[in-house]
């Protein structure tokens, strides 16, 4: 990893989109997270015991989320 990817993933601006249905999500600005603009990332995403449980989202705990590139909003994760 060198200075312009690390410093995108620091910008990155992860959070909550909606309560209902949970979706979380990560945003890269045009200025600081330029370099997702033309490469894709990747996101590890750890999920609460507890988080699985009342959504039903089962599976792993730790899940791996490959986003394209491309700056704005990215959905990482949504529960059905």
């Amino acid at each position: 990893m060198h200075g312009a990817e690390y410093s995108a993933y620091l910008h990155a601006g992860v959070r909550q989109v909606s309560a209902d249905p949970i979706e979380l999500a990560v945003e890269y600005d045009d200025r600081y997270c330029r370099f997702f603009g033309s490469h894709g990332s990747r996101w590890t995403v750890h999920l609460s015991d507890e988080m699985r449980r009342s959504t039903k989202a089962g599976g792993p705990e730790k899940r791996t989320i490959e986003v394209p590139k491309g700056t704005g909003l990215h959905v990482l994760w949504t529960q059905d």
